[in-house]
């Protein structure tokens, strides 16, 4: 809920009075994602894939899926993807659930991808991110973040898969 995400601590980022004014949009479909091959596949029912609206083919939408990474644990944190429309800045999707990194980075995380027009997914690389971005490459899914740092070797750019959060790069994301 927004009171546990963000009211846990004295000094919330977002303005509250603004969270208490959002009201949850029933969504269209719920289910789970897996692919075969490229080609993904939808399962309806009970499964942590909720989907509010779906790829808009028409006016050729892009998306981008923001992925946190837990270690996939039943009793310990949910892994979470969010799917962006960039035209119109919206969440149209959400998963959430309890799954091992390697699974959701070579199963639901490159068919949720394959799903919403071959999107660009972002995912956070720290601890378990790189077993995610591992499984990722195993299935040959291409369009993954890069972001730019220095080699410390010779001051080259260098371009590194999956978002790192640190202290520098944490308000950027908040921002």
């Amino acid at each position: 809920t927004p009171e546990e995400a963000f009211v846990g601590s004295g000094n919330p980022f977002f303005n509250l009075a603004n969270l208490a004014r959002f009201t949850p949009e029933d969504a269209i479909w719920e289910g789970s994602v897996s692919r075969d091959g490229r080609k993904p596949v939808l399962y309806e029912g009970d499964g942590p894939l909720t989907i509010w609206e779906f790829p808009n083919d028409k006016d050729h939408y892009s998306y981008v899926i923001g992925a946190d990474i837990a270690q996939g644990l039943e009793h310990g944190d949910f892994t979470v993807a969010y799917v962006l429309c960039v035209q119109t800045n919206e969440i149209v999707a959400i998963w959430h659930g309890h799954i091992d990194p390697d699974v959701f980075g070579e199963e639901a995380l490159p068919a949720l991808g394959w799903l919403y027009r071959f999107a660009v997914i972002c995912p956070e690389f720290n601890n378990h991110g790189m077993t995610v971005v591992k499984g990722l490459q195993r299935a040959k899914y291409t369009r993954i973040y890069r972001r730019r740092t220095l080699s410390r070797r010779n001051d080259r750019p260098l371009e590194q898969l999956g978002w790192l959060t640190t202290q520098t790069s944490k308000p950027l994301l908040a921002d």
